[in-house]
Order: C-alpha cells, then sequence, then structure tokens
C-alpha cells in the first residue's frame, strides 16, 4: 500500500471517530454541533505538548488527549448546551451557541501557542508528530494504529448503544454519558490528526464541513452509519484532491472542502436521511433506495459532463503551458536531470536574464530538473565551472482553466 493510500486511510479513520463524536452530540440536543472541531484540535494540542515538550511515551498521549477532550466536552454539555436545552431553545440558537464554542476556543488555543513561545522559546504556527510515527514492514505506525482505533471504536460504541442504557434517552445522565464518549473520541481523532498531518489552532474549523458531510451520509443520528460515512467521505476527499492537482494544479489543494460540500449537496437532495438513518431498516440498516426524478438525474449528469470537461481543459492547457515553456529553449539541447546538490548554485534572476546568461556563456546545452503533467514548479540550469546557474521558474494559475509562466 503506497503513501497516498494510507494517508486517504488515516485521513478517513480520525473522519469515522469525529462522525461518531458528532452523531453522539446530535442524539442529545438534536441540532448541529460545531464544537466537535474544535475538541479535535484540544485532543491535538495535548498530544503535542505531552509528547514533544514533556517527553513522554506517545502511546500516553492518547489516553490524555480523550480525557482532556471529555473534560472539555462534559464543560460545554453543563456550560453551555444543558441551560440552553432546559429553556426550550431551538436547534438554531443551539448551533449558534456551539459556533460560539468553537471560535472560544480557537482563541484559548492560540493562547496556549502564545504561553508555548514565553515558557519553551518556540512558537509553532503549526503542529505535528511524524517523527514520533514508526513502520512496520511498509506500513506507517499511524495506519495501522488508526485503523485499529477505528474499528474498535464502532464496536465498542455499537455494543454500548444495544445492550446498555447509552443508547435509551429516558436514562438518568444520557447527555452526560454522550458527550463525555463523544470528547473523548473527538480527542483520540486529534492525536491521529497530529501523527500524520498538520494541526493549527483552526483546524476544527476546516474539517467541520467533512464531518458533517460523513455524518449526514451516514445517518446524522445514526453513529454506525459514521463509519461508513467517514471511510467514503475520508478517502473521496483525499484522493480527489490529490487527483485535481496532479490534472488540473497544485492549487486545487486549495480547494478541496469542495468534496465535503458536494457529498453533502447529493445526499441532502437525494437521500436526506442517509444510508443509515433510517427509521424501518432494512437488510440490518441498509437502505439504498433511491428517490430521484427524472429532472435530478438529468441535472446531475450535465454537473457531472461539465465537471469532467472542466478538469479535462484544465490539465489540457497546463500541458500546453508547459510546452510553451520548454519550447522557449527550442534553440537549446534540453536534457531532464537532477542537480547535484552538493555543488552550489547562483539563481540569475528571470527566464530572460538566464537566457541573455546563456548567449553570454556560449551555452548548447540547457539542463532541466525532473518533472511531469503534474508540475508547476521548474528548475532550468547549466554548469559553469565550479557551480550552476539556474533560474526558477513557475506556472501561475490566472483563473478558468489558464495559466502562464512565471519566475
Amino acid at each position: 500500500m503506497n503513501q497516498l493510500w494510507m494517508a486517504a486511510f488515516t485521513y478517513a479513520a480520525t473522519l469515522v471517530l469525529l462522525a461518531q463524536a458528532l452523531s453522539l452530540m446530535y442524539r442529545t440536543i438534536k441540532a448541529p454541533n460545531f464544537s466537535a472541531g474544535i475538541l479535535m484540535v484540544l485532543g491535538a494540542y495535548t498530544g503535542y505538548i505531552s509528547t514533544k515538550i514533556y517527553g513522554m511515551p506517545l502511546f500516553l498521549s492518547f489516553p490524555l488527549a480523550f480525557i482532556t477532550a471529555s473534560a472539555a466536552s462534559l464543560a460545554t454539555y453543563l456550560l453551555v448546551i444543558k441551560p440552553l436545552t432546559h429553556r426550550g431553545r431551538s436547534p438554531v440558537l443551539i448551533t449558534i451557541a456551539t459556533i460560539g464554542v468553537m471560535i472560544t476556543g480557537e482563541a484559548l488555543i492560540g493562547i496556549l501557542t502564545i504561553w508555548i513561545r514565553n515558557t519553551f522559546h518556540f512558537a509553532p504556527t503549526s503542529i505535528f508528530l511524524w517523527e514520533y510515527d514508526f513502520k512496520i514492514g511498509a506500513l506507517s505506525g499511524v495506519f495501522l494504529v488508526s485503523s485499529l482505533i477505528a474499528l474498535t471504536s464502532a464496536l465498542i460504541l455499537r455494543y454500548l448503544l444495544n445492550h446498555t442504557t447509552l443508547g435509551d434517552s429516558s436514562q438518568p445522565y444520557y447527555g452526560l454519558k454522550n458527550w463525555l464518549l463523544a470528547g473523548g473520541l473527538a480527542g483520540l481523532a486529534g492525536v491521529l490528526m497530529v501523527i500524520r498531518f498538520h494541526v493549527t489552532s483552526i483546524a476544527g474549523s476546516y474539517i467541520m464541513a467533512s464531518v458533517f458531510a460523513a455524518c449526514l451520509l451516514g445517518g446524522i443520528d445514526n453513529p454506525k452509519g459514521a463509519v461508513m460515512g467517514g471511510l467514503i467521505v475520508g478517502v473521496s476527499e483525499i484522493m480527489v484532491t490529490t487527483l485535481g492537482q496532479d490534472f488540473i494544479g497544485v492549487w486545487f489543494g486549495d480547494w478541496r472542502f469542495i468534496v465535503p460540500l458536494s457529498i453533502m449537496v447529493l445526499v441532502l437532495r437525494f437521500k436526506p436521511d442517509g444510508i443509515l438513518g433510517v427509521e424501518n431498516p432494512v437488510m440490518e440498516g441498509y437502505n439504498i433506495k433511491w428517490m430521484v426524478g427524472r429532472r435530478s438525474i438529468v441535472l446531475f449528469g450535465i454537473l457531472l459532463i461539465a465537471g469532467a470537461s472542466f478538469v479535462v481543459a484544465c490539465s489540457y492547457n497546463r500541458v500546453q503551458a508547459q510546452n510553451g515553456l520548454i519550447a522557449q529553449f527550442a534553440d537549446y539541447d534540453i536534457i531532464v536531470a537532477e542537480r547535484n546538490r552538493t555543488i552550489a548554485s547562483i539563481n540569475v534572476g528571470n527566464l530572460t536574464l538566464f537566457k541573455a546568461k546563456l548567449i553570454q556563456d556560449n551555452i548548447t546545452t540547457v539542463y532541466v530538473e525532473p518533472y511531469d503533467s503534474s508540475s508547476d514548479f521548474f528548475t532550468f540550469y547549466y554548469p559553469w565551472r565550479h557551480w550552476y546557474f539556474r533560474t526558477d521558474v513557475w506556472l501561475e494559475y490566472t483563473g478558468i482553466c489558464q495559466y502562464r509562466v512565471r519566475n
């Protein structure tokens, strides 16, 4: 399994945990909840501080993150959610309150970052624990651990909902237990996220679109459906974004939220209850009957064709821009080769100055570092005495599938 697929399934596992957390919270308040994202960030920072700063073993960061995020989740429920529900506030007001919790949490994490800077004399704008990952054969440790935690949490949650009072809303402390467990799951997701990806103080806001998409796809009131929704959304988001960067341009990575938003739109249009969010389950809860009208099918087909045409057009224009760049050296022999990094290089400036330098030094062969159809950055160079002369060029996306050369 290559690194891309392992990254996709690791990300999907974190979405599974967060979707389960959001689903548990939704069962209590019956309203969309944005606080799960900041609980994930809190878990990530707990793992980072305990491991990176205080030197504790990585495996201890998991229970610490679980406990810390559970405590924060419980405080959110007791101080914010429960008073609003007891007063009969509408789901809209409760949702707005959770947005306030998210914003407050991000501010507190920002203060925590300042404390780290003042106390330990370094200020990470984003945190990560890549160096603590390990390998078993060709598989990364975080991939194996995240898969195990996601599967175990799904099985335990299924048992708790079906065979204990956790799933009975008439029982005392129903909300407390749900929010405690939900916070712990979000904290675990944060530790897994920080081992494999960068995490910032506002990462929770960005990931919530994907979490909502996973919940809606699986059934927002069904924690079991969160497993299916998290896997589909997580893998789709990583793979579509990567393919978009390869065929359209690296700028597509900034628009990755299009994937979960598209999934949400399709689910809300065609299957609002989600795949497993049905009152009368068929085949153990699976109901894949899609109530789709003729106009909806036609509209979806048009959108699909338009999207495919956009991708093809962008890919074609990108390759044409690459060919136009290489064609500027048609009078020279072009050799694709990696530079020797032990030899110093001098950046002569823009492409015009580089071509003037070629003429001045009577150069007939120009080297370019390896590139492919997905490359946006190019380095042209040539050896001269004891160093290289080079220029760095990139393709800038100017909008509507158009590119231009910049350096």
